[in-house]
């Protein structure tokens, strides 16, 4: 029985990563500098706001936007703290996202959040298995009417860093 599962789990697995690898990457630039700071528990605040482009696609994550950044469970922080420095960017982008996805299917927020952990130096192991995680357990967290246009940037200027994922 537990072989059947495995194998199952693997199938799937596979399924998921093939279409990964064939699926349009996106271009993730953000304008600005990355900065939080402690707020409750384990959950940190956006110091300034953060423009981010997706493709042609520009939001703005405002300034005190709250994050728990990656929702790892603490038994794994051993392995992989949710505050690693690479993880930062990526995790903030989703967890906004989620909230206030702008006509982002769920689906496509959690891919961008993949091809943003490996941009960022995660390796493609770990950013598949935070993949995984998010597809499995993050539909509770996916802010269903999260639409926030009111958001979105206008015009930018003087981007500090670029995440072209190629």
């Amino acid at each position: 029985m537990k072989q059947i599962l495995l194998a199952s789990l693997l199938f799937v697995f596979t399924i998921i990563s093939i279409a990964i690898a064939f699926s349009v990457r996106p271009i993730i630039i953000y304008h600005d500098e990355i900065c939080i700071k402690p707020h409750s528990g384990y959950h940190y605040l956006t110091c300034n706001n953060i423009t981010v482009t997706i493709d042609h696609f520009i939001l703005v994550i405002p300034k005190n936007f709250d994050t728990d950044l990656a929702s790892i469970p603490r038994f794994i922080w051993s392995l992989m703290a949710p505050s690693r420095s690479e993880f930062i960017a990526p995790s903030i982008l989703h967890d906004y996202l989620y909230t206030c996805h702008n006509g982002f299917a769920r689906k496509e927020i959690d891919e961008i959040y993949y091809y943003a952990l490996v941009k960022q130096g995660v390796s493609k192991f770990w950013a598949y298995e935070m993949y995984v995680a998010v597809r499995l357990f993050g539909n509770g967290h996916f802010s269903q009417s999260g639409s926030c246009e009111k958001r979105l940037a206008r015009n930018f200027k003087n981007y500090k860093r670029e995440i072209h994922i190629s």
